[in-house]
């Protein structure tokens, strides 16, 4: 899937490969519609754009851990936030809960995971800034994270001096 798209007229669901599975009108615009692919796999919103970040002081979209305190990153097919997360918060386009990240210290070093996550793949339209300044990250997993159509990954991982593995090898 290459786009899902709702607006206040009209929305469509564009395939990889061209085929448009639905496209019609609406008179409002639904947040709340749960739209399928042809798996049964619920299609969701995007990832809001990300901001511009100058310092590893900086929480993640506004949170209150500062990015130098994450050790790692890791997209996921669930936007389910565990119940022993430390932190978590909206970082979906819409505002509508699709897509959530949140902080973990599984292994209770002081340092944090920070999970980002939604119903299938975590759609981004931009990367630019998006994981910089993450300075003591070692290891950040996109299986989970469609970059389709990202147009700008400038500065995607701009000051992340810690970063030894970065796997791409599942992304869209």
């Amino acid at each position: 899937i290459v786009s899902v798209e709702l607006c206040i007229n009209n929305y469509s669901i564009v395939y990889r490969n061209g085929v448009v599975k639905y496209n019609g009108q609406k008179d409002t615009c639904d947040k709340d519609t749960v739209f399928e692919d042809d798996n049964g796999i619920v299609l969701t919103g995007k990832m809001r754009v990300s901001e511009s970040v100058t310092s590893d002081t900086t929480g993640f979209y506004g949170s209150t851990i500062q990015r130098k305190e994450v050790e790692w990153i890791v997209t996921t097919n669930t936007n389910v936030v565990p119940s022993d997360a430390v932190e978590s918060f909206d970082v979906s386009q819409e505002k509508n809960g699709s897509v959530m990240a949140w902080f973990l210290d599984a292994d209770g070093n002081g340092k944090y995971e920070l999970y980002i996550g939604q119903t299938g793949n975590v759609i981004v339209t931009t990367g630019s800034y998006l994981f910089s300044y993450f300075t003591n990250v070692t290891s950040v997993d996109l299986t989970y994270l469609d970059t389709s159509s990202v147009t700008d990954m400038s500065y995607m991982f701009n000051n992340c001096r810690g970063l030894i593995n970065l796997d791409l090898s599942h992304n869209v």
